[in-house]
């Protein structure tokens, strides 16, 4: 993605469009710690966005004025191989979440009578709920008894939803492994990136050298001429070697020969 880097306090952002984005020099800023509340960096700087419909990530560094300019340029230079990837691998995690909400208001009320139309709204979309409850409630012949709208059972419009949205997610999985880049552009350890930063929860806040870490093995490690260094760096990240055995099917005696002293 050739992506341009926006100076806000010179250029105006595009309404549309993925993009890099800082504000200038900071002469101080606050970076909530990602892993500890109440805990926070303070520093003068540059922090840079992604953005992409959204936001995708941020990075900061800490700098002298003079070089700002400098400094953002070189965070967007970094991660833009992967902004494709990030972007996607956003969407994928925004997709999963809403599957996982779904599934629990469907399981929890799996053993109740019904599920009803006040526990959907503002979980499914309203034409889905609406088309749904004007289908049940419509009178088939003239002898047939009308069905209330407040006894209409909505398990069959959640578990539909969640159908479509795990399709969604399934393609959301194939674009981001596509989007991978090739192994010239393996991060730096540590990476100065971070998605999620805007998340609520501080677990959902990542280094995108670990997402990435858990995402690359599987669509790399056939290409055995790459897969040493691969697994090299993936390890470098913190990655366990059972988890790298996991993930990528390579006996434990063949990592410990990649990682062993030449």
């Amino acid at each position: 993605m050739d992506l341009p880097l926006i100076n806000t306090r010179s250029d105006e952002r595009p309404d549309t469009g993925a993009h890099f984005w800082h504000n200038g020099w900071l002469p101080e800023f606050h970076v909530a710690h990602p892993k500890e509340r109440y805990t926070a960096f303070v520093m003068s700087g540059v922090v840079v966005h992604l953005w992409d419909e959204g936001p995708v990530g941020m990075a900061w560094a800490e700098c002298a004025w003079e070089d700002a300019a400098a400094t953002a340029a070189c965070l967007a230079d970094q991660f833009r191989p992967w902004a494709a990837s990030a972007s996607a691998i956003t969407q994928e995690r925004s997709l999963a979440s809403r599957i996982d909400r779904l599934q629990e208001r469907f399981f929890t009320g799996y053993h109740e009578r019904r599920i009803r139309e006040e526990e959907v709204r503002g979980i499914l979309p309203d034409e889905v709920i609406d088309a749904h409850k004007a289908a049940a409630t419509e009178r088939r012949s003239p002898d047939a008894p009308l069905v209330p709208s407040y006894r209409v059972d909505y398990r069959g419009p959640l578990q539909g939803e969640i159908r479509r949205l795990e399709a969604c997610l399934a393609e959301g999985r194939h674009r981001a492994d596509a989007a991978l880049p090739d192994m010239s552009a393996l991060p730096p350890e540590p990476g100065a990136w971070w998605l999620g930063w805007e998340a609520r929860s501080q677990s959902d806040r990542t280094n995108w050298g670990d997402v990435f870490a858990r995402r690359v093995p599987e669509a790399w490690t056939r290409v055995s001429r790459s897969r040493d260094q691969l697994f090299r760096w993936c390890l470098a990240t913190g990655m366990a070697r059972m988890e790298l055995h996991r993930i990528t099917g390579a006996s434990r005696a063949t990592i410990d020969r990649i990682m062993s002293p030449k």
